[in-house]
């Protein structure tokens, strides 16, 4: 029978694993910013302007868009309402144990 030697290992050191968990969570970060950039852009332009496609270019529409979202029937300041009640009455029982418990 042979014996192994204790100084080889298999599969990859841990020094390229960390470079490929680098390599793989970079990539991840930049597809998740992207749709993000995606919507900042696409909130700068008019409407004609996003029928004719995607452009990496923000237009000079943001405030014009902002205004006619305001005054458009939709509840735009009801709905942030919303999600902060929501996320302060989740937060609410979390903080509370977190306090009883140290």
């Amino acid at each position: 029978m042979k014996k192994k030697d204790p100084k080889t290992k298999k599969g990859m050191s841990l020094k390229r694993q960390r470079i490929l968990a680098y390599i793989v969570l970079v990539i991840l970060s930049f597809f998740c910013l992207f749709w993000f950039y995606v919507l900042f852009i696409n909130a700068t332009r008019s409407n004609g302007a996003l029928k004719k496609g995607f452009t990496a270019i923000p237009g000079g529409h943001l405030l014009e868009n902002w205004k006619n979202l305001l005054a458009e029937t939709l509840p735009v300041w009801n709905g942030m309402f919303n999600s902060v009640f929501i996320a302060t009455c989740s937060r609410i029982p979390a903080a509370a144990r977190q306090t009883a418990y140290g």
